[in-house]
């Protein structure tokens, strides 16, 4: 096996030959998607920043971003083309520790940057990243897939890593090497690999964000911030028995989801009613709009798509009918609302058994008619959501109430 030539010589010298210069204000694709996961005013540590690309795009969103790269060459250009923004540009070779002291950061992220390395020190990369994120911290990367291009080039030092006729070194991820990497450590929020265009060619990617968990704690996807009337975080949580079983008002998300014929797509709940097309609870931590991308992409399989907000802090109370329900659940409301991409069709799945596209008519008049056949928040957000949308069609959400749960 071969052994890993130095990079730093090859990419002081892309970065001084300005072989990279195009991109430097062209930020990629998905930083956009990324930032959709982030807290607003969070900090990023973004590692590999090369021209600084990335950095420039999350500094003007309002991020405070700690940008790396291994290259004094990069690093003094982008402090130089930088000066006016509020970035903190450093030397850092990720092959050593990263200077963050544990549970410090709330982000970090990562643009083709973590694939140059052999296996053990792309596992303790992963390691050093965990460290240093907050409970529930966010990491976000990209990384050529073992579908590129590049797969094969050159001669082959490990498992997946090669080292092409310059002494460029690529290792190529899979879909099963990254969730190996994350086993433990991180919970997906979104991965997948797809086809993206990357300094005008054709890449194949494995794109993930990811949310840190703690080892031997509760599965963090499973605690709620607890929120007030007002939809204030009151800085404690709660997990989904406690919350349920006392009426403690937390949060959830609702996406409208409609095909080209705005017809609704509706969901057959497990409950065995219907429901909105996606549907979830927001996490601890997490923001209404993150938590709405999440549960897409987990339900009915959509990952990169602009949901619009309808209304977020919509107070949602679900005890219809005592003589049927046992406990009172409350939830604050994010809704949401979409069209499905055109060829996008739905997979069955262990979230979702089914989904129908009906008029949206069609499911008010049934709601009216028999509002037990569909679950109380639903009832709820569709009555705010055609107001909101001065819709001709009207829900009595008060006779619904009434009747729900009865024959």
């Amino acid at each position: 096996m071969a052994n890993l030539p130095d990079q730093l010589a090859l990419w002081e010298g892309k970065h001084s030959r300005g072989e990279h210069e195009n991109l430097r204000h062209s930020p990629s694709h998905f930083a956009s998607i990324a930032e959709r996961y982030f807290r607003q005013g969070s900090t990023i540590v973004e590692l590999g920043c090369g021209v600084g690309r990335e950095s420039e795009f999350f500094a003007k969103k309002g991020y405070r971003v700690l940008a790396s790269d291994f290259s004094p060459v990069a690093i003094a250009q982008d402090k130089k083309i930088f000066k006016e923004l509020d970035i903190d540009f450093s030397v850092h070779d990720m092959r050593q520790p990263l200077t963050f002291s544990d549970s410090s950061v709330d982000a970090v992220y990562a643009n083709l940057a973590l694939h140059y390395f052999d296996d053990d020190t792309t596992r303790k990369i992963f390691d050093e990243i965990w460290r240093i994120l907050k409970p529930g911290g966010l990491l976000a990367f990209t990384c050529k897939s073992v579908n590129d291009h590049h797969f094969g080039n050159g001669e082959q030092a490990g498992n997946n890593v090669f080292i092409s006729d310059k002494g460029h070194i690529r290792h190529l991820f899979s879909l099963d090497y990254t969730k190996n990497l994350l086993a433990g450590k991180f919970r997906p929020l979104l991965l997948e690999e797809v086809k993206d265009e990357n300094d005008g060619q054709v890449d194949s990617l494995i794109r993930c964000v990811a949310k840190k968990i703690e080892a031997g704690a509760v599965e963090d996807s499973e605690l709620f911030d607890i929120v007030d009337e007002h939809d204030q975080p009151t800085g404690q949580t709660v997990d989904r028995q406690t919350a349920h079983a006392n009426a403690i008002l937390h949060r959830c998300v609702a996406v409208y989801v409609f095909d080209k014929n705005g017809n609704l797509y509706i969901q057959d709940h497990h409950s065995g009613l219907f429901d909105h097309t996606v549907g979830g609870h927001v996490s601890a931590g997490e923001d209404y709009l993150p938590s709405a991308i999440r549960e897409m992409a987990e339900e009915i399989g959509i990952n990169d798509i602009t949901l619009t907000k309808v209304i977020t802090g919509l107070y949602s109370d679900e005890q219809f009918n005592p003589e049927v329900q046992q406990t009172r659940q409350r939830h604050m409301f994010g809704i949401f609302e979409a069209q499905a991409p055109a060829g996008w069709r739905f997979k069955p799945n262990e979230e979702v058994s089914g989904l129908t596209a009906r008029p949206l008519k069609e499911v008010v008049d049934d709601m009216n008619a028999k509002p037990s056949d569909f679950t109380p928040g639903f009832i709820n957000t569709m009555a705010k959501y055609l107001e909101l949308k001065s819709s001709p069609f009207k829900l009595d959400v008060e006779t619904c109430r009434k009747n729900w749960g009865r024959p």
